[in-house]
């Protein structure tokens, strides 16, 4: 969400609680509810609970352009917007939390005992990130990777152990996706691969 789509949806609520507020006569309102004049909150949901106040949307509007324009660094509206949410939650309770679409449907994946990606677990060895397991039926599998084989770069940025969080997220994606990866072979060969990251299903017991 940009600055300008940002704004325009509050102003749109604005105008919208501002109409609604204008638009109740007191001829109009239950016999039982007394509004003072200087009061310009929203009338009570069906739930009982105060909703927010004209002056609470301004003064939220307020502090987003206060932080946008006088934070110490350069912060995008996606991200103080996300903030704003997470503050929101972290205040309720210890258990609540936003989730990004892209987290959820990656919990969602894990939950089910899958993920999209090639295929290989990895681990660090040496400053370097060796393969220590194959998926069966991954693309890394089918492309020739075998355990022992050395991941040295994804999309041509080099691999080390320093970055290797960095590294299994950017062999994860959206299936259908391609990923480029280097690896150097047990034997001493180094191969440039185009992989396609598909779905893996990742088996709770192995037995033999």
């Amino acid at each position: 969400m940009n600055k300008v789509s940002f704004l325009l949806v509050m102003s749109m609520l604005l105008s919208s609680y501002s109409l609604t507020a204008v638009a109740q006569s007191p001829a109009e309102q239950a016999p039982s509810v007394e509004i003072p004049a200087s009061d310009t909150s929203i009338p009570a949901n069906k739930a009982g609970k105060a909703q927010l106040s004209l002056d609470d949307l301004r003064t939220f509007t307020d502090v987003f352009s206060q932080i946008r324009l006088n934070y110490v660094e350069s912060v995008d509206d996606r991200t103080l917007l996300n903030s704003a949410i997470n503050g929101m939650l972290a205040d309720l309770d210890p258990h609540s939390a936003y989730m990004e679409p892209e987290l959820y449907q990656r919990m969602d994946n894990d939950s089910k005992g899958r993920y999209s990606g090639i295929g290989v677990e990895v681990s660090t060895k040496d400053d370097r990130v060796n393969i220590v397991v194959v998926m069966p039926g991954g693309a890394a599998e089918k492309a020739g990777v075998v355990a022992g084989d050395i991941i040295t770069s994804i999309d041509r940025r080099v691999v080390t152990a320093n970055n290797l969080r960095q590294s299994i997220n950017s062999l994860r994606g959206e299936v259908g996706t391609q990923v480029q990866v280097t690896v150097e072979h047990v034997n001493g060969e180094v191969s440039d691969l185009t992989l396609e990251r598909d779905f893996i299903q990742v088996a709770s017991v192995f037995s033999r």
